[in-house]
């Protein structure tokens, strides 16, 4: 079973199949906001929508802690626009 986990110590939210790490979307935090500078699952869970699940959890995490987000992930940031 996937979960995903939001790791702010680490600024990532990371995607696992029990125990085994299976994607992340990392983000930095710059003049108090967050950027999500990378997304990536392994190749066996593409197109499963995990990516989309891991983006829309920083995103959810901002949003709760009224952060600002923006992205130089190219998949994060079409996300955040759709």
């Amino acid at each position: 079973m996937v979960t995903i986990e939001f790791e702010k110590n680490n600024c990532r939210a990371v995607a696992y199949d029990d125990e085994r790490e299976i994607g992340i979307c990392n983000f930095k935090e710059d003049a108090g906001r967050w950027i999500i500078t990378h997304t990536e699952v392994l190749p066996g869970y593409k197109g499963s929508g995990i990516a989309k699940k891991l983006v829309l959890c920083v995103i959810a995490r901002a949003e709760e802690c009224g952060i600002d987000l923006a992205a130089t992930c190219l998949f994060a940031r079409y996300v955040l626009e759709t």
